[in-house]
């Protein structure tokens, strides 16, 4: 911050290229309401509803998968069946911060008999972009955060979320709580839905963009 200059240490390109194809990029969105909307759960549970993987493959293209449980259902079941089937039983999975892992072993906790597919994601495939950051890279414009909206302007000038109606987690989860809502209008529902699941593909999308950045880096 002194000096004004970039700190880029080479361990950090080094541990991307170890990552090897197919790259995917994970990002869950989950509400934790007062009163609980699911029967088994408590108050403030975090509730995951929402996921986002963008794959990069060998070739370079990018692929987007998603999933977004838009009925009053316990979403939990149908998150775990559909992330299992688009992450496969091998391979990195990149998120950014200990969140997703965090999920990962409350879903695990919440629905013991699929915890044998879900665990081995967090104990052998998890990569935290953040922490590599942390320990590896820092750019004064960071002004002191390393949360992917500090980092993002930072290094990737032309991606943002100012153009989304949803710009943060918060707004996502109040987004999904009217989305169940037996009173929202049909309308509103199709509005809410294009509005979350443009939210979530932003953040793998940065997540994304900020790879290919860093691997840029000399």
């Amino acid at each position: 911050m002194i000096s004004g200059r970039v700190h880029s240490d080479p361990e950090l390109k080094r541990e991307l290229e170890k990552l090897g194809r197919p790259v995917p990029f994970l990002d869950f969105e989950t509400c934790n309401p007062a009163l609980p909307l699911f029967k088994g759960t408590r108050p403030f549970q975090q509730i995951q509803f929402q996921w986002s993987d963008h794959v990069l493959h060998a070739d370079g293209t990018l692929e987007h998968l998603e999933y977004l449980h838009d009925d009053r259902s316990d979403p939990r079941k149908a998150v775990v069946k559909t992330l299992l089937k688009a992450l496969g039983s091998t391979g990195p999975i990149v998120v950014y911060s200990g969140f997703e892992e965090r999920i990962i072993r409350s879903l695990a906790s919440d629905l013991p008999d699929r915890s044998a597919d879900l665990l081995p994601l967090v104990e052998t495939r998890i990569v935290d972009l953040l922490e590599l950051i942390r320990a590896h890279y820092y750019h004064p414009g960071f002004k002191g955060s390393f949360s992917i909206k500090g980092v993002l302007p930072a290094l990737v000038a032309d991606l943002d979320y100012e153009d989304l109606e949803i710009r943060e987690g918060g707004q996502a989860a109040a987004a999904y709580v009217e989305l169940i809502d037996s009173a929202t209008p049909e309308s509103r529902r199709g509005e809410l839905k294009e509005a979350l699941r443009a939210y979530c593909r932003r953040d793998t999308e940065a997540m994304v963009r900020l790879f290919h950045r860093l691997r840029e880096e000399r």
